[in-house]
């Protein structure tokens, strides 16, 4: 019989942007639908779960901006931004983001660092946000990195799922 290697969590940090949007754009969405399907997006959105959403960008000083999201006009009716732009935000941001978040952990442990999950529901980058992070802290490059995006907070369960499988094959 085969011992079972268990797995723990020891240590966790989280980060999110600074600007908590989720009503704002919640409105922002609604206003810009303004036939019957105006009920279903109500419907999904009560329930979907989802009772925070953060962003870079700064909120529009008006609550109610008809036209613009944010102060800066980046998500506005009629001109939204493409995914280049938006993925040149991500680019942008999502790796002082996650450095923040590293920086919360014991220096002792990152620098014992063998591999790299970073999860992401928003966007990609090129080098990857790993990568990035790995030149950020220093650490060497021989660090397994694994990035995983684009499945929403659903991401998260497949980096422990990811986590638990690495720490089961070599508990060392």
């Amino acid at each position: 019989m085969t011992a079972v290697t268990e797995a723990y969590l020891n240590q966790i940090a989280t980060k999110v942007p600074h600007h908590e949007v989720h009503h704002r754009f919640d409105d922002f969405a609604k206003r810009q639908i303004t036939d019957r399907r105006r009920a279903i997006v109500d419907r999904m959105s009560k329930r979907s779960g989802i009772e925070r959403r953060y962003a870079v960008f700064s909120p529009s000083a008006e609550p109610n901006d008809p036209i613009a999201l944010d102060a800066e006009g980046f998500f506005k009716v009629g001109a939204f931004p493409s995914t280049a732009q938006r993925m040149q935000i991500y680019n942008r941001e999502a790796t002082p983001l996650a450095a923040r978040a590293v920086a919360d952990l014991d220096p002792d442990d990152v620098a014992r660092t063998t591999h790299l999950i970073v999860t992401s529901c928003t966007g990609f980058a090129a080098p990857g946000v790993d990568l990035q992070l790995i030149s950020k802290l220093g650490l060497p490059l021989t660090i397994e990195r694994t990035m995983i995006g684009f499945m929403g907070c659903y991401a998260a369960i497949n980096a422990l799922r990811l986590a638990r499988s690495i720490v089961r094959a070599d508990p060392d």
